[in-house]
């Protein structure tokens, strides 16, 4: 058995082996402590989004818009998708989001142009029976003046930072199964890092007085991504 080796810390007599041994335990405590900051900075530069609907009564809806000023490109299509929401960036690295998917099959990209502003005209003031005009009274228009409101892609977004606004999808008439009304609708916001899936609400239906007419451009072709 080997001599006894004593090394003195000051006031404090510590044998080489205790000495070792203080050492590997500071060692291992440093390495943990270092592992806990690399982890917290790596779950704060993680790229996350959180989406939030407020009001979903009043801001998220299916809507026959009138079609009589041309509200916006998109002639051939009946329907929009008129959704409020707030897009919160939760990491510590700027996130550029390239286009918002509804239900794996509709698509607002940087190619899709809403327009300013959308009425729907639940409640004709005249109606056409048997050849004959009949009078109501007032008419009944919804009106979403949504002007500088959208969120348009590519939306980026800085370090915990927050936007809030409309997104929009058009619907073929033929396509309106696809939405789930009154229940969760799957969206998926395309990033620079990933893909980020969460749900999104529509709570209401408007539509137009079904005695006003057609319109001539409407058809049944299918969205598919476009």
């Amino acid at each position: 058995m080997g001599p006894l080796i004593v090394i003195k810390l000051g006031h404090i007599w510590l044998s080489q082996s205790t000495l070792t041994l203080t050492i590997s335990i500071l060692s291992v405590l440093i390495a943990i402590f270092s592992f806990c900051i690399s982890a917290s900075l790596y779950m704060r530069s993680r790229p996350k989004l959180i989406v939030q609907q407020r009001a979903i009564n009043e801001t998220s809806a299916v809507i026959e818009p009138d079609f009589s000023d041309s509200p916006d490109v998109y002639t051939g299509r009946r329907y929009r998708v008129l959704a409020e929401v707030t897009i919160k960036n939760q990491s510590s690295q700027p996130i550029s989001v390239l286009s918002f998917r509804l239900n794996d099959f509709f698509e607002y990209n940087e190619f899709t142009k809403p327009g300013k502003k959308y009425t729907v005209t639940t409640l004709a003031d005249r109606t056409t029976r048997n050849g004959m005009t009949m009078f109501r009274g007032n008419s009944t228009i919804k009106m979403f003046p949504i002007e500088n409101m959208w969120i348009h892609p590519v939306l980026r977004l800085e370090p915990f930072e927050a936007k809030q606004g409309y997104l929009f999808w058009t619907i073929y008439e033929d396509d309106l199964k696809r939405i789930h009304l009154h229940q969760e609708n799957r969206l998926t916001l395309i990033t620079t890092f990933r893909d980020v899936e969460t749900s999104l609400i529509i709570n209401e239906k408007i539509v137009r007085d079904k005695a006003l007419p057609r319109s001539k451009d409407w058809t049944a072709k299918k969205s598919d991504l476009i």
